[in-house]
């Protein structure tokens, strides 16, 4: 049986490490109050909405490789944010991720992104 529904998961608070890549999970709203959660792989999901992600402060990796995710704007406010995995998503404006300045890492191959400057201050970007 293939993972799609994350409710079960809402009360884990405690919960750092989330690995649901190859998943059929789309709506990430049972994750908003994990907010100790500081790796979590959406590799390969049907995520488009990271709005339920703004909140988890406590992030430092997020994988979002072939997802359909085009907006970065939730993610803004995830200042412990460290490496970020864009991989053949549809985003193409980084400005969101402007005033991350813990992000050291970064990928964006097969991105349709053209300006680099909002993230500048990123040590390790690859792509796109």
């Amino acid at each position: 049986m293939e993972v799609a529904d994350l409710s079960p998961l809402a009360g884990l608070t405690a919960l750092q490490t989330l690995g649901l890549q190859v998943t059929r999970v789309a709506d990430l709203s049972p994750l908003a109050g994990l907010t100790a959660l500081q790796t979590l792989d959406l590799t390969d999901t049907a995520v488009t909405d990271l709005s339920p992600l703004a909140g988890l402060t406590a992030l430092q990796t997020l994988g979002l490789n072939r997802t359909r995710v085009a907006d970065l704007s939730p993610l803004a406010g995830l200042t412990a944010l460290q490496r970020l995995d864009l991989t053949g998503t549809e985003v193409v404006d980084l400005s969101p991720l402007a005033g991350l300045t813990a992000l050291q890492w970064l990928d964006l191959f097969g991105t349709r992104v053209t300006d680099l400057s909002p993230v500048s201050h990123v040590r390790d970007v690859v792509g796109p």
